[in-house]
């Protein structure tokens, strides 16, 4: 059943990186080259099922890490780690990208170009994929 349960937590996880940070990459990518608001709205709306998705895996693929984490103690320091850099890459998520999504999906066309190119949202979104490969590398190499 164990390994069950590592298997399912990894592909969970592997999903939730291609839909949580680089689908808010490749959505970062399609709003630059959209020209006018009506299309970042459509293209913003479209991404919506993808990062679904993700807010799914993600919370399925930790509670799975919770479980396998149960028997071999919180008290490691990989796995603090990992813990709290997926606290810290789901903060910046919700509190950074996604206010700035929904803003940019109510700006006008005045403001629209300003929201777009805003520097703290577009930091998160290149943090982010790294702190997953941080958090990967964790689970991988366990160092002590």
């Amino acid at each position: 059943m164990r390994t069950v349960l590592l298997w399912s937590h990894v592909a969970l996880m592997m999903v939730a990186f291609g839909a949580s940070p680089l689908g808010r990459l490749g959505l970062r990518y399609l709003l630059s080259r959209t020209p006018q608001p009506y299309f970042a709205v459509s293209t913003i709306e479209s991404f919506k099922i993808i990062f679904l998705l993700g807010g799914i895996t993600v919370t399925a693929g930790v509670c799975a890490g919770l479980v396998l984490g149960w028997d071999g103690g919180f008290s490691q320091l990989w796995l603090a780690a990992s813990i709290a850099l997926i606290v810290i890459a789901g903060l910046g998520g919700v509190t950074i990208e996604d206010r700035w999504l929904r803003r940019l999906g109510r700006a006008k066309d005045d403001s629209f170009t300003a929201i777009l190119h805003e520097r703290t949202p577009l930091l998160a979104a290149l943090v982010s994929p790294v702190l997953w490969l941080c958090i990967l590398w964790l689970m991988i190499a366990k160092p002590t």
